[in-house]
């Protein structure tokens, strides 16, 4: 299951999604799942920029289209700028 990045950055709220190069894989199903625990913890969620840049990091690794590639590194440089600050 896709997660979006929650409660850093202003990128979600009620109604709110961050967008899909915020998104990481996170565990999903019955039962108490990775997914779950994330928006249960803000100390997993204060994990979410690191995540996220390991998921960035693969998929262009990957071979990720020229395209996808500008995306995701505009979005490793916002991420370098927020947690710079």
């Amino acid at each position: 299951m896709a997660h979006h990045v929650i409660g850093i950055w202003n990128m979600s709220g009620m109604g709110l999604k961050a967008p899909d190069s915020f998104a990481m894989p996170a565990c999903d199903g019955p039962g108490d799942t990775c997914h779950r625990k994330i928006h249960a913890s803000k100390t997993l969620q204060a994990l979410q920029p690191q995540w996220i840049e390991q998921t960035i990091r693969q998929a262009i690794a990957d071979g990720a289209s020229v395209e996808m590639r500008y995306a995701l590194l505009d979005a490793l440089a916002y991420i370098h700028a927020k947690e710079a600050k």
